[in-house]
Parts: C-alpha cells; structure tokens; sequence
C-alpha cells in the first residue's frame, strides 16, 4: 500500500542509478552473499570519507556532548540544521566523487537509458531511509548479515538522492537502489525495524511513494 509522497529530483536520481548500475558488480554481489560478507560490500573505501559525514549520527555526540546540557531540544535542532546543510552540500560532492570513479574503472560497462528506466520502475528496486526517525536498534542489521548497519543505513555505495516528505526540509529521507538479487535480504530486514524508518518505495507522478508503514 503506498502513502506518504516523497518529493525527489527524479533526472538526478536517475543519473545516480546509471553510476550505481556502472559501479556495483552482481558477481562480487553474489560472492558476499555467499560468504557473508555483507557489512563490506559495496561500501568501497573509495567514498567512505564522504558517506560518514552523511550520516544522521554524525555530528550529534558532539553537539550532545557540550556540557552542561539544558536544553535537550535545542541540542536536537543544532544537529538538525547542521544535517540539512550536508543534504544540500556534502551530498553533491559525494555523487561526484562516485562519478568520477565509475569514469575512471576499467570495466566499461556502459548503462543504457533502457537499464535505467527498467531498474527505476522494478519491485523492490528502490528504498527510503528516514534518519529521523530511527531509533539505532539494529535489528535490521542482524537479519541482513551486515547489508544495514547498526544505524539501519544502507550501503553507501547504493545512495541514489536526498528527498522531502514535507516542506522546508522537515522531514529528509534517503533514497537508495537495491539491486535484484538483495531485495529479500533488504525485505527482511524492512519486517524487523520496529520504528519504520526503512521502507520499499514505488514510483508515483510527484516523484516517489512509500510503501506504508514509513517514517
């Protein structure tokens, strides 16, 4: 059942999806399957430094940590509107930074438009994180042998674009391609997040729409 309309730059979540088709090998993907080494696949090193600090944990223990701490609300708000800076900033410079690898990999695989539309519009192709409402259980992360980590983030390899449930940044969420041969993991691990901050999305005519429970 799809619910809440997740507004997202479409043309450039496509782009990213032709990077993510060009980057991520299906055999090395089966591999890790196999030998369950999902905490590290596609996580490459290469933009690690980039993904970190687009993390919605990211910052907030040194904003939490200034003592002494009055106002828990105004903690929240400081961490809040240093995450919405690196949505609009350090997420652009992350995309490049993947594009230019793909530019540079000796694979050669080139991506047709046709791929692109076909993996958009595919069941289970696209997911939705919600950093704010996830409450770190890591239950997700045990069902899927490491593909969510304990913050319930996936790979960073498969980010695809930041998107609005809302207005004015109010409620961003991260929007990401699972490949085919994933999607029941990632299926699992959607059954166990108690607090729906993972969740399918479908294509919809204003951009994207969350298969509810979400957020």
């Amino acid at each position: 059942m799809s619910g809440k309309v997740v507004e997202v730059d479409v043309v450039a979540a496509k782009e990213s999806l032709r990077d993510c088709l060009a980057w991520c090998d299906p055999a090395e993907g089966h591999r890790a399957i196999a030998s369950g080494d999902l905490p590290r696949y596609l996580r490459s090193e290469a933009l690690e430094s980039l993904a970190g600090p687009l993390r919605p944990g990211h910052g907030f223990e040194s904003v939490k940590d200034q003592k002494p701490v009055r106002n828990w609300d105004a903690v929240y708000a400081q961490w809040h509107r240093d995450f919405q800076f690196l949505l609009t900033t350090g997420f652009l410079e992350f995309v490049r930074r993947r594009r230019e690898l793909v530019a540079r990999s000796t694979t050669d695989k080139a991506v047709t438009n046709a791929e692109v539309e076909s993996e958009w519009v595919r069941p289970r192709s696209l997911l939705l994180y919600s950093p704010l409402s996830n409450l770190f259980c890591g239950a997700a992360e045990q069902v899927t042998n490491g593909y969510f980590d304990v913050e319930n983030i996936p790979a960073w390899d498969t980010w695809l674009a930041f998107g609005e449930i809302g207005a004015g940044w109010s409620h961003p969420c991260l929007i990401t391609w699972v490949p085919e041969w994933l999607s029941e993991i990632v299926e699992n691990g959607i059954q166990v997040n108690p607090e729906a901050c993972i969740a399918w999305a479908t294509v919809a005519e204003d951009g994207l729409a969350a298969i509810e429970p979400f957020g």
